[in-house]
């Protein structure tokens, strides 16, 4: 469901910020030298622009979904920063994704002062990374964008993995058999069904069951997307590059066009598998599917901490919900999303290195009948799947160059999902106040990093980080709820970023 709120005054830290359910009121008045006296703006990952809504209300979280109509969303100026202000529409859409969001921050750098600031920090559910990095398939993609000075602060995980129709063997969708030894999908089997070298469901047997006689409709998110940079290192390879290791001859469905009208396939939606179903698909791999059989034959690859928000929403997720797909293809000026099928597609388990099927979440059954819209249990990500001790960007060697793919790892796709400040924008202290915390001994906290919003980030659906001991080295200093690494470099792999001087407020005591 895309929200569309309006858009506070600027000056917002020359004032206080009442943090809606916590009550209390965290004064700024006093933000170090150098903090942007504007509202707060953010821009980037769709994954999690819904919980940084529910973490920060007040926050001008620019909704990344492409805009439709008449519909628009604004930064306004003021004397010292963004002139001009900036408007977000059909003729000038919105970063989207986390890759856009930080080329925004980076591309700001380069802005006069009085035109930085617009965005003050970037919502990412992809790591830090050098800005060039190569595949073992020997292909070369882009980190962090080059130059800029880019701060990361990660705060929760999120496990990233398939999701898949009900054409998959039950071994690997169904709760109650998914786990256990030889139980889940194998990395090696998700890397040749993207390869095509696996096209149907029925040349699929885990543990003696054996997938339906379905070709495999194969869906990519949207270029940009935090979980499409992370599931390609994962796999080693891109799937929307049609070479070797890849016997592919059409990419994944990534986007879809009717007549001159386009729409992306966003991440970690359903519209796009759904709209899909609704018109079939001729150029599967495995051979053409039906009308009304798409959504039974999908692979799809997908956070965990999405899916069990949406899951747990029957509210704004059902069968019944708007396409924001089928709307922006088909002329429509509703701009909302939420069509989702339980009853069809679930989240794939998928083995660990040794050999056992672990879940990336957790069902709690309902009580009485099944019904996809109203009464279907609740889902929670497994926190000891999608663990500190699994992230994949941190269990890479020191030695890995730039390859993202050898990580040492013991089950794939466990990630942080960070916000971004930048070094050298006028608005890095006051956005550090709010998203990070100083990474030093004795070092001070924000209301994020100090472990105050934690169970809004559960009711999110993704894991808050603890101050515990499971932090890689360097990265928290200060006992926070937040790991701080700095971007062109792998987590854990770049020199620690702290103010010279503690000079933060110390709002969140």
């Amino acid at each position: 469901m895309k929200d569309k709120r309006s858009i506070l005054r600027r000056g917002l830290l020359a004032g206080a910020m009442t943090l809606a359910g916590f009550g209390a009121t965290v004064a700024v008045a006093s933000a170090p030298a150098g903090a942007s006296n504007t509202e707060m703006t953010a821009v980037g990952s769709f994954t999690t622009f819904f919980m940084m809504h529910a973490l920060f209300p007040e926050v001008n979280m620019i909704n990344p979904n492409p805009e439709a109509g008449s519909e628009t969303q604004s930064v306004s100026s003021d004397a010292q920063t963004c002139s001009g202000g900036l408007t977000y529409s059909t003729s000038n859409q919105p970063p989207n994704g986390s890759g856009q969001g930080k080329t925004f921050l980076a591309t700001e750098e380069g802005l006069a002062a009085t035109s930085q600031g617009c965005v003050d920090f970037s919502r990412s559910s992809s790591p830090p990374a050098p800005h060039a990095e190569t595949l073992p398939s020997t292909t070369t993609e882009s980190g962090d964008p080059s130059p800029s000075h880019l701060d990361y602060y990660a705060y929760a995980l999120d496990g990233v993995a398939p999701l898949v129709g009900s054409d998959a063997p039950s071994t690997v969708r169904n709760a109650a058999t998914e786990t256990g030894p030889g139980n889940g999908l194998t990395l090696a089997q998700v890397q040749q069904i993207y390869e095509c070298v696996i096209t149907n469901w029925d040349q699929l047997t885990v543990n003696g069951v054996t997938g339906a006689n379905s070709p495999i409709v194969l869906f990519w998110p949207q270029a940009g997307s935090g979980t499409r940079a992370v599931y390609t290192d994962v796999l080693g390879f891109d799937p929307t590059k049609l070479i070797s290791p890849q016997v592919c001859t059409t990419q994944p469905i990534q986007s879809f066009t009717l007549n001159t009208a386009t729409a992306p396939n966003e991440e970690n939606s359903e519209d796009g598998i759904i709209y899909q179903n609704s018109v079939g698909y001729a150029n599967a791999a495995g051979g053409p599917v039906a009308v009304g059989s798409v959504t039974a034959a999908a692979m799809y690859i997908y956070s965990a901490g999405k899916f069990s928000q949406q899951w747990n929403d029957t509210t704004d997720f059902n069968s019944t919900a708007s396409n924001l797909v089928d709307s922006n293809l088909n002329g429509g000026t509703a701009n909302t999303m939420g069509n989702f099928e339980a009853g069809t597609l679930s989240f794939a388990a998928l083995q660990n290195t040794s050999g056992s099927g672990e879940a990336y979440v957790d069902l709690t059954p309902q009580v009485g009948r099944f019904n996809q819209d109203n009464n279907r249990g609740t889902y929670a990500v497994d926190g000891n799947t999608v663990a500190e001790a699994n992230e994949w960007y941190s269990n890479l060697p020191s030695n890995t160059g730039g390859n993202p793919s050898d990580s040492n790892a013991s089950i794939p796709g466990v990630r942080y999902v960070y916000n971004i400040a930048d070094t050298v924008l006028p608005s890095y202290n006051g956005a550090k106040d709010l998203i990070g915390f100083d990474n030093q001994t004795s070092g001070s906290k924000s209301v994020l990093c100090n472990g105050d919003m934690a169970s809004t980030i559960t009711a999110q659906g993704f894991l808050p980080l603890t101050n515990g001991s499971g932090a890689p080295a360097g990265s928290d200093a200060a006992g926070a709820t937040c790991r701080e690494f700095a971007g062109l470099s792998f987590p854990s792999q770049g020199t620690p970023i702290h103010w010279t001087t503690p000079t933060f407020d110390n709002r969140s005591q």
